[in-house]
């Protein structure tokens, strides 16, 4: 019996430290599987996660049903911070699986953000674009950029701060897909 083998790098079983079986003798390596990742990513259609204050959930529904390929199904469910306790696995998922990540401020008394920072969270883990959109009228403090913070400056997070950033964000994210 000869030793199993990546059907894609040839690499044995020994110098590989997974070999996943397919069928008919088919092998595949966690190292080829990695290489292919990053090509994945880029076949893919265009899935947006996105956060806000739970106010905002009717327009998230309206754009979504609208063809806005959004994927986050708490528009679904959560009609009160309080719903969120059950959808954070759910959450987690769909933010792994999004091609972009858009948090949307509307106004001043969209403040504080709580679920929504810790979802932007989730989303720079998981390597996501985060497109911020801030209208016009919100302010950011000096270096500390309150009240958002200074992950604003995080490499992965483009701000849209202006009339319409929502559009222009959107528009963006989809750019990214």
């Amino acid at each position: 019996m000869s030793a199993k083998h990546c059907s894609f790098c040839r690499k044995s079983e020994r110098e590989v430290s997974t070999l996943i079986a397919g069928d008919a003798s088919v092998y595949i390596c966690n190292e080829c599987v990695r290489l292919s990742l990053p090509l994945l990513d880029q076949e893919r259609e265009p899935a947006l996660y996105v956060s806000s204050r739970v106010a905002h959930l009717p327009m998230w529904a309206r754009l979504r049903a609208g063809g806005m390929p959004i994927i986050s199904t708490w528009i679904n469910h959560a009609k009160t911070p309080e719903d969120f306790s059950m959808l954070w696995r759910t959450i987690e998922r769909e933010i792994q699986q999004c091609s972009a990540f858009v948090l949307y401020v509307m106004e001043p008394d969209d403040f504080p953000l709580k679920g929504a920072l810790v979802e932007v969270g989730m989303a720079l883990t998981a390597g996501r674009r985060v497109f911020v959109a801030l209208e016009d009228g919100i302010e950011l403090e000096g270096d500390t950029f309150r009240p958002l913070g200074s992950w604003i400056k995080h490499p992965g997070v483009t701000l849209v701060h202006q009339t319409n950033a929502l559009d222009e964000a959107l528009r963006l994210a989809l750019a990214v897909s």
